[in-house]
């Protein structure tokens, strides 16, 4: 009867033991499912800051990233400037891009906040109307960087505006400035509602030129959004142009079809000798219909250098006026047949290697071109040159 009950105390003790054991297990599991769910824990991103006129920060997880930038006027409401959404980087990698975007809307001063959100969740990184839209979102961390800028801190604005009508692929108004410093600008032509078009480093630039008197606002953008604003803006007036009307296509009238005796004389072979003289009076033919400007000033071909199916054009640089090259090549030396036409639309090109050429002797002419309001004006054919193809 003792030793029963000893046996069965034993017995207790054992079972006592393993569920002891079974519930230390419990707990170590549990205290590592808490610190892996601690570690995952999403992390806010890094290095959110504002470099020159970049967004600049760093990911802290593989995910999606926003970046918005705000402005506040002293006792206002905060206002959305701009957003980049969506931007999907790796752990550790580092965001710092333009946004074009805030730079063309970077008129304000007051207190400037870049945040960053960061999600792992692309459908919840939607376009938001609001700041607040974001700020309610569960499954993503923020950053963010606040700067303060007064209405002193802007960029100078542009000096030294001129404007006046040119022909340059057509009737353009041509806007110059004085840019020693290499500074970005923001351009709308008609009215502020206009679309602002974002002009690179430059100090001049064309638009098209409008049939009444227009006004075209221009600003510098800033270079550095920490210190600047963007400059105030100025305003320059294009003149009045008489444009050209705008042609309506035309139906083709079909021509009538030729008489018996029409049709004898359109069998018989031609003689080159008696309708042309070669290559120059069969291009002049072409070129009448073209709009040939006899005094603009003929390119010429300073060499042609022929390789295996191939071969290189080399021509002297147009004279001012011009605005492009026409290139052709010819196994006819009267280029009446088996024509190419290269077109070169900018006359600092002065060389073209043409490929995939059959075994042969090639002709090589060239003539310039101007743009104009009804259309092109051509010099004459330069006078051709020849190589024979090595394959």
């Amino acid at each position: 009867m003792i030793l029963g009950e000893i046996v069965m105390r034993k017995n207790r003790v054992k079972k006592l033991n393993i569920i002891a054991a079974f519930f230390c297990v419990f707990i170590m599991l549990g205290g590592v499912s808490v610190a892996v769910r601690a570690e995952a824990k999403l992390k806010a991103p890094t290095e959110v800051k504002f470099v020159k006129n970049k967004i600049h920060y760093k990911a802290s997880f593989d995910g999606y990233y926003t970046s918005l930038v705000t402005y506040k006027k002293s006792g206002g409401k905060e206002c959305l400037l701009s957003g980049v959404y969506n931007k999907e980087l790796k752990a550790n990698e580092v965001y710092e891009e333009v946004d074009y975007r805030l730079l063309k809307r970077y008129n304000y001063s007051g207190t400037i906040k870049l945040y960053v959100f960061a999600s792992k969740n692309y459908e919840s990184q939607n376009y938001c109307d609001t700041l607040e839209d974001y700020q309610k979102r569960t499954d993503a961390v923020v950053a963010s960087k606040t700067y303060t800028l007064s209405g002193s801190d802007k960029m100078k604005v542009p000096s030294n505006l001129k404007v006046k009508v040119v022909d340059y692929y057509g009737i353009k108004y041509e806007i110059s400035w004085d840019n020693k410093d290499k500074k970005s600008m923001a351009m709308f032509v008609g009215s502020p509602n206009a679309t602002m078009v974002t002009i690179g480093q430059m100090n001049c630039t064309h638009v098209d030129a409008r049939s009444k008197e227009t006004e075209i606002v221009l600003r510098h953008l800033t270079d550095d959004l920490t210190t600047k604003i963007n400059s105030d803006l100025v305003i320059v007036v294009g003149p009045a142009v008489d444009l050209p009307p705008k042609e309506e296509p035309k139906d083709p009238v079909p021509k009538p079809a030729p008489k018996d005796d029409e049709k004898k004389e359109l069998d018989k072979p031609q003689n080159p000798s008696a309708t042309s003289t070669g290559a120059d009076s069969s291009s002049a033919t072409t070129q009448k219909a073209e709009n040939v400007d006899s005094k603009l000033k003929v390119p010429a071909i300073k060499k042609v250098s022929a390789g295996k199916k191939q071969m290189k054009i080399t021509w002297k640089k147009a004279a001012k006026g011009l605005n492009g090259y026409e290139v052709q090549y010819s196994t006819d030396k009267s280029f009446g047949k088996k024509v190419k036409t290269i077109t070169i639309k900018k006359t600092s090109t002065t060389s073209k290697v043409v490929k995939k050429l059959k075994k042969g002797k090639y002709y090589v002419r060239i003539r310039g071109y101007k743009n104009s309001g009804s259309g092109k004006l051509y010099t004459d054919w330069s006078k051709p040159k020849s190589a024979k193809d090595k394959s």
